[in-house]
């Protein structure tokens, strides 16, 4: 997965939200997947991303969508 633009600044994995969505993942699994370009870009789900990695997940579902980030 490729982090886009400025949003990836934003999410910081020491954040109390972010650490409880991590927890959560680990207790139910990734409900929504993170949304990618064709070229795996996240579009939508940067901060479930971040979770995923606190989670230690190295998989996790995505869907694409058919545009490109360049």
């Amino acid at each position: 997965l490729k982090q886009f633009g400025v949003e990836t600044r934003f999410v910081d994995p020491a954040d109390p939200e972010v650490r409880a969505l991590a927890a959560r993942i680990r207790a139910e699994g990734l409900l929504e997947p993170i949304v990618l370009t064709a070229d795996g870009v996240i579009l939508s789900g940067h901060r479930r991303a971040a979770a995923c990695r606190l989670a230690g997940l190295t998989e996790v579902p995505v869907r694409r969508v058919p545009l490109r980030s360049t």
